[in-house]
């Protein structure tokens, strides 16, 4: 079977964050995660797709939601997906396909930013991503220049 598009891209972007512990959910996540794991020394967490049930406190490097993640239903996704993001995982990449419960702006809406759009033998897949470090640019009137009017310093006594 030929690997798809949107994998050969997700293992290229995991191999070059490099990641030492991992987590995965999803049928294609598996998949690419012992893929990894067979290139570079790394800790591999598998969770059955449709599950739910996460390790209390255990946090990783990189959490795949690839394939068909989503099978628990869509509240139970949802949550999957906000406890992996906000808790558990450093960085999350995920899928979403065609026929997902999900659709593209409810992973924005997440806070996930689009990779890429893929089209493949199974359909349309497009690849998403979190990262808290490049979550929210800062505005450009976020700086210390700008604040309390300095133009007034010399014009004005508060």
């Amino acid at each position: 079977m030929v690997e798809p598009d949107y994998l050969r891209f997700a293992l290229a972007l995991v191999a070059e964050l490099k990641p030492h512990s991992l987590i995965a959910v999803g049928d294609a996540a598996e998949a690419l995660a012992r893929t990894y794991q067979q290139q570079a020394q790394c800790d591999v967490v598998t969770l059955p797709p449709g599950s739910t049930a996460l390790p209390s406190s255990a946090r990783y490097d990189l959490a795949l939601l690839l394939g068909r993640w989503d099978r628990a239903g869509r509240v139970d996704a949802a949550t999957l997906l906000s406890r992996l993001r906000d808790v558990h995982a450093r960085r999350l990449l995920a899928s979403l396909a065609s026929d997902s419960v999900f659709q593209h702006g409810d992973l924005i809406g997440h806070g996930l930013t689009s990779l890429g759009h893929f089209n493949g033998p199974e359909g349309d897949v497009e690849l998403f991503e979190f990262d808290i470090a490049t979550y929210k640019t800062t505005p450009d009137w976020l700086n210390s220049k700008n604040w309390a009017n300095p133009q007034f310093f010399d014009k004005y006594r508060w």
